[in-house]
């Protein structure tokens, strides 16, 4: 179970700024914010995954042993506090693997299981995201925002994703496209391939 404790105060993934520059176009900030956020949206779903740096709280109920707990967001940016069956676990008996979101017990230095009944972990996870300070959200996927919003824009589904070109009726072109990679042109799904959680890929 996950709840967010602070949100991110939003979780677009690129500019109007850099979509302006990107397209060589000239539309304003309202009419390209809509477009950049249901291409946001589209590349988390399709990653399975959100990007924006938010504190969260994450409960786990095991029924038995586990030898580390995979948090759900990631990179991890600090651990604000581990707590096992209502007791808080001090830094030095965990391990955290921050780009992976992997967490390990230690008992005496070494690895050990997670043995708790209920385990809760607080942190903050996730990228400072374009137009913040400190902006850290890798480049590519930003690029894969900017295609995205581009292939709306154009209608650009083209190439691998096309399945099916014929005539419907009243003569009208009738295109039917794969939709494995969803809402994304593949030039977006070529960049957001290593970002996608290991479940879905």
């Amino acid at each position: 179970m996950l709840t967010i404790v602070t949100p991110a105060q939003h979780r677009r993934l690129t500019t109007p700024a850099a979509v302006r520059e990107a397209l060589g176009i000239t539309d304003e900030d309202a009419e390209l914010l809509p477009a950049i956020e249901r291409a946001s949206a589209a590349i988390e779903a399709w990653c399975g995954r959100v990007f924006a740096r938010e504190v969260v709280r994450e409960t786990w109920l095991p029924t038995r042993a586990q030898w580390s707990l995979q948090l759900s967001r990631w990179p991890v940016f600090d651990v604000v506090e581990v707590i096992e069956d209502g007791r808080t676990v001090a830094s030095a008996n965990y391990e955290l693997d921050a780009a992976t979101g992997i967490l390990r017990r230690l008992w005496c230095g070494h690895h050990a299981s997670w043995m708790a009944c209920r385990i809760e972990v607080e942190y903050a996870a996730g990228y400072v995201l374009p137009g913040d300070d400190g902006r850290d959200l890798p480049a590519d996927i930003e690029d894969a925002c900017v295609r995205t919003v581009a292939a709306a824009r154009e209608g650009i589904k083209r190439d691998p994703a096309v399945r099916r070109i014929g005539v419907g009726d009243g003569g009208k072109i009738d295109v039917t496209f794969d939709t494995s990679a969803g809402a994304l042109p593949p030039a977006a799904v070529a960049l957001l391939q290593h970002y996608r959680c290991p479940a879905l890929a």
